[in-house]
């Protein structure tokens, strides 16, 4: 029997997301597309809302998503559904964390919490990821006190949360640590979620520049430089230029505890080069420690 057009879409829909549990997001990606165009072929607003809602989650994690801002807003002023409301401004503050535009990222990710306490039906995993984006942006303006209290809440609201969430929560509380100047008890959490995150192939960058920053501060300089150098080597290869700005900078830094001052000046004369309007950056940074200025998620 030929499937019908509700079941190839719930199908396209199951399989994408499995393939994004799994972290195969470019596949995930394409099936969720997939499950896009079947969904409008059904002339049912909401599962085209939801289909559409979960296509951009994980176009996201791929590429900026700016064309889709507007349909995402649409969805969540409607107000037809309550779920798809949650996933949109969910989605809409995840847009706005990768703007570097934290403010109106942290005004839709409270919309999404709020919306997720107000479902009908209990979800851990919705709780557990709200709390955790509300945290990251929190992060992001340097309330960290803050910050750790909600990632703390991301793992009460899940109590067996999927492992990437997991790994993922471990790192950002590891990095609260670090920020509220606990660099050894960081350490451990967030050494814990980089074995975590490579065994499901999930971007490192940011596990390994959190490393590197903690173990600066306990005097591993040396095992710092290696953890730069990997992120440094991904996110130029990826075209991510604030990690490659914050790479260059613990690697110059890493280099200039050592006393070694010409390769702390080459680390810092690239890093120069993105900051023109600046013309002594090297100068600056070769003299001035700056590390308790520094946060890494802003």
């Amino acid at each position: 029997m030929k499937p019908s057009a509700l079941q190839r879409y719930e199908a396209l829909r199951d399989q994408g997301v499995a393939l994004m549990r799994a972290g195969d997001l470019p596949a995930a990606c394409e099936l969720l597309q997939q499950a896009l165009a079947a969904a409008r072929s059904l002339a049912d607003r909401n599962v085209e809302d939801r289909a559409f809602c979960n296509w951009v989650g994980v176009t996201l994690s791929l590429q900026p998503c700016d064309a889709q801002l507007p349909k995402l807003r649409e969805i969540l002023v409607r107000n037809s559904d309550a779920e798809n409301c949650r996933l949109a401004a969910y989605n809409l503050a995840r847009a706005y964390e990768d703007k570097r535009e934290h403010k109106k990222g942290l005004f839709y990710a409270r919309i999404a919490l709020e919306r997720t306490k107000s479902l009908d039906k209990a979800n851990p995993e919705w709780l557990a990821t709200s709390h955790n984006q509300l945290a990251n942006l929190l992060v992001a303006e340097s309330f960290f006190a803050e910050g750790l209290e909600h990632y703390a809440m991301a793992l009460e609201a899940h109590r067996q949360p999927p492992a990437v969430l997991k790994a993922m929560i471990d790192g950002n509380i590891g990095y609260c640590q670090l920020m509220l100047g606990k660099p050894r008890e960081a350490l451990e959490l967030l050494y814990r979620s980089l074995r975590k995150l490579r065994a499901y192939r999930i971007a490192t960058v940011r596990a390994h520049l959190d490393l590197a920053l903690a173990l600066l501060e306990v005097e591993k300089y040396h095992h710092a430089i290696r953890h730069a150098g990997r992120a440094l080597a991904t996110a130029e290869a990826d075209g991510r230029a604030d990690d490659v700005k914050n790479a260059l900078y613990l690697l110059g830094e890493a280099a200039n505890l050592l006393g070694d001052e010409d390769a702390a000046r080459l680390h810092f004369s690239k890093l120069q080069k993105y900051f023109p309007e600046t013309p002594f950056l090297t100068d600056f940074l070769l003299a001035t420690d700056i590390r308790q200025m520094v946060n890494l998620r802003a």
